[in-house]
């Protein structure tokens, strides 16, 4: 099993843990936030969200922090080591793009 196999999928210990059945991973998926709401804490037993159901014009931008040295305070847990992924969607107003 690849890490990419496991979005979308509730993560045991067994997969999640283990390098044979997750080699991609290395036993760590980060947190994902959503316009600052979390979608996957990071914890074995969360559902990694499947990135694919995002269409590239709904996202306005993607963040990802290696690290927790690299992540922001904002976005910093005690489970950030395995860095974190932060995904912004795309502000629309009446068709157009919101000004900030």
């Amino acid at each position: 099993m690849k890490c990419n196999t496991l979005e979308g999928f509730p993560v045991s210990s067994r997969e999640f843990l283990d390098p044979k059945k997750n080699p991609g991973c290395g036993g760590c998926y980060p947190p994902v936030y959503l316009d600052d709401m979390v979608l996957y804490n990071g914890d074995e037993g969360g559902v990694v969200p499947d990135l694919s159901t995002f269409a590239p014009h709904q996202l306005e931008a993607v963040e990802y922090y290696k690290s927790a040295a690299q992540t922001p305070l904002k976005y910093s847990r005690l489970n950030s080591q395995c860095g974190v992924l932060v995904l912004h969607s795309r502000r629309t107003f009446g068709g157009t793009k919101q000004p900030d």
